[in-house]
């Protein structure tokens, strides 16, 4: 089994299980090595589209980690490999966005897992991403965040 393959498979299961949303699962279905090939500074499109792709890819290895504790897996440890090399692409994917793409960024890791209002605590956002994300809550440096709303 390739590795899309297999990060597919367990997508599925992750599904089933209720961790991923079915729009996650559409993300991990995208033709990532083709994006990787043509990837330049330029396409902000194909950029986002890789950032949410290893995002999903990353937080779905440790997620799936811990349901392995319960029901072990030989996919695991693979996926955990492709989910720590992934992750030092992803602040620099981030750098070269704009606004615009960061909010879409954004949204898409929220949409793409079933608890995703709380996917910030489990991984927090790169901090141009931050700005944005405080931006679109109203928060400014003068704001004290404990009469912050979530």
């Amino acid at each position: 089994m390739n590795d899309c393959a297999l990060v597919v498979s367990v997508a599925e299961l992750m599904v089933k299980e209720k961790v991923l949303t079915d729009f996650g699962l559409k993300m991990l279905r995208n033709d990532i090595e083709s994006d990787m090939a043509t990837l330049s500074p330029d396409d902000k499109q194909k950029i986002t589209r890789t950032a949410i792709y290893f995002t999903i890819l990353y937080n779905m290895s440790f997620l799936f980690s811990g349901y392995c504790v319960e029901n072990p897996d030989p996919r695991e440890e693979r996926l955990r490999e492709i989910g720590l090399m992934v992750h030092d692409y992803i602040p620099k994917l981030l750098r070269g966005l704009d606004d615009k793409y960061l909010e879409v960024y954004h949204g898409a890791k929220v949409a793409a897992f079933e608890h995703g209002k709380l996917f910030d605590d489990y991984f927090p956002p790169h901090p141009e991403e931050q700005k944005l994300i405080d931006k679109m809550n109203g928060v400014t440096k003068d704001t004290d965040m404990s009469q912050q709303t979530v």
